[in-house]
């Protein structure tokens, strides 16, 4: 089964739409907190689990073995870690194929907002599955929600300097990308939009912090690997490489064990 996290919530609905442009909904499983908004999902054959993330307990039968995952971060950063700790460790008990975990893309570690996702990383990491780290970058959403109100007062206000830029992309590109990432057994392969933040730069690569290495190196106890790096998105065909004059929206890391089809 195919498993969203979050499935009701604004990107996990996009993602759940992508998803079943991919697989028939008998194969997709949705994760809710309240199956009463999800009765939609249900009705077009989707599986609803019931858990809250809050809820350690509730995740025991969220997942069954041979599952593939998407875990759809948490809005409540105070709650984050805790929150996404408690799926990795009912994922891992019932022996998921894959868990993918939308992080999000650079930053550095000591910022509250990027510092659990990369404690996330880390986690599903030492977890030892096979794992996709989609690191998005910034919702458009964030800045054209507050439209209305900037043309009603004639004002912009915002925390960057005139000459910045910005890097973002749709909820729906991002939840475009999501199931290719995870719907299909893959190899080992890192994918890199190839870009860089400033004009004529060279191309970039996912950024190395503490606790969230770029280039991860299997353990003793991590599933055999094979990788390959590519400035191409393997992982995702819909998104094409960037030229070097645009800054970077969105990374894929991928972490699977190699599989031979039979």
């Amino acid at each position: 089964m195919l498993i969203v996290t979050g499935a009701t919530g604004q990107l996990g609905r996009l993602v759940v739409e992508h998803l079943l442009e991919l697989v028939p909904a008998d194969q997709v499983a949705a994760v809710v907190r309240d199956p009463g908004k999800a009765a939609d999902l249900a009705a077009r054959g989707i599986q609803l689990r019931t858990a809250d993330y809050d809820k350690p307990h509730s995740l025991a039968g969220a997942f069954g073995a041979g599952d593939r995952v998407l875990l759809i971060s948490g809005n409540d950063t105070a709650r984050r870690v805790p929150q996404h700790l408690a799926v990795i460790e009912a994922a891992k008990a019932a022996g998921v194929a894959q868990l993918a975990y939308t992080s999000i893309l650079g930053g550095g570690a000591g910022r509250t907002v990027f510092a659990a996702h990369h404690t996330t990383e880390q986690a599903i990491q030492d977890s030892g599955l096979p794992y996709t780290f989609l690191r998005n970058g910034w919702y458009t959403e964030i800045y054209t929600a507050q439209l209305p109100t900037m043309l009603e007062h004639g004002v912009l206000l915002g925390a960057a300097a005139p000459d910045s830029r910005i890097a973002s992309a749709t909820r729906a590109d991002y939840a475009a990308a999501a199931p290719r990432s995870y719907a299909a057994k893959a190899t080992t392969t890192r994918s890199t939009s190839s870009a860089a933040t400033t004009p004529g730069a060279s191309p970039s690569t996912p950024s190395r912090h503490p606790g969230n290495p770029a280039d991860p190196s299997p353990t003793s106890n991590s599933p055999p690997t094979t990788t390959t790096k590519s400035s191409s998105t393997t992982a995702c065909p819909r998104i094409s490489p960037m030229p070097s004059s645009t800054p970077t929206t969105w990374s894929a890391e991928v972490n699977s064990p190699s599989q031979q089809e039979t």
